[in-house]
């Protein structure tokens, strides 16, 4: 699963089974849904941070937890809540452009929707790991002498924890294999969580898997010395909840 703070968690395309004619409305309006998705993703993480004060503080005042966003996973339940108040800002601001009262009943409906959303996973409280892996940031590729099939290669890459568990796949770039030459790919600086990372690769954006069996150590750099492995692993064994904390209680998983 993502955190909370990683970056890209709604994507126009996860809005559109709520709302297909939402691009055409977008043109048409003049609405940025990227800058509503962002807003949207601010303030759900502000409302987070009020209730991980809340649940931070025992009978007596006292007693942190030590949990902030950066711990904070998005489960199914989050992610519902976060599509929802991005579309009750997108219609709220197509409202008032015209008043047009199709659009004031998206709002509320949509308003209505977040709300329920939120108590709904407020209800279990906020998903905690306690080793959070971040996001990898886009893996940054660099050309080495090799004989790779020609043609484009899609890459991302995903920090692995001690405990084999996986952060969410980083944005994916590409690289063009001309018959004569090979890709290096390197993942950044390493968070303290991560034991190594993987990288994945595709033909298609479509067809992206596995090609480390084990981890690559945080500083080192990949080499693609064999051919795409078409038969890799998927990007799975994400980082799930540990616990989940509501104001003044925390409750273990299971």
């Amino acid at each position: 699963m993502a955190l909370i703070t990683d970056a890209g968690l709604i994507e126009i395309r996860d809005l559109l089974p709520y709302e297909n004619d939402l691009l055409e409305t977008a043109d048409k309006e003049r609405v940025d849904i990227e800058t509503k998705t962002r807003l949207a993703v601010d303030e759900v993480r502000r409302e987070l941070e009020n209730e991980l004060g809340r649940a931070s503080i025992d009978s007596t005042g006292t007693g942190a937890t030590g949990f902030g966003l950066r711990n904070v996973v998005v489960t199914d339940g989050l992610r519902w809540w976060l599509q929802c108040h991005a579309l009750h800002l997108f219609y709220l601001e197509c409202f008032g452009h015209q008043m047009n009262e199709r659009f004031k009943a998206k709002q509320v409906h949509y308003a209505h929707r977040s709300t329920k959303a939120k108590a709904t996973y407020l209800e279990r409280g906020v998903a905690i790991v306690t080793q959070p892996l971040p996001r990898a940031g886009v893996p940054m590729i660099t050309e080495a002498a090799g004989a790779q099939e020609p043609g484009n290669y899609y890459v991302a890459t995903a920090w692995v924890s001690a405990s084999d568990k996986q952060s969410a796949l980083s944005p994916m770039t590409t690289f063009a294999a001309i018959g004569t030459n090979t890709m290096m790919v390197a993942a950044g600086s390493a968070p303290q969580s991560a034991a190594g990372w993987h990288v994945y690769v595709g033909r298609s954006a479509e067809s992206l898997v596995r090609q480390t069996a084990l981890p690559v150590a945080p500083g080192q750099i990949w080499v693609m010395t064999q051919p795409w492995n078409a038969a890799g692993s998927p990007w799975g064994n994400e980082q799930v909840p540990e616990l989940y904390l509501q104001p003044q209680r925390v409750f273990l998983r299971g």
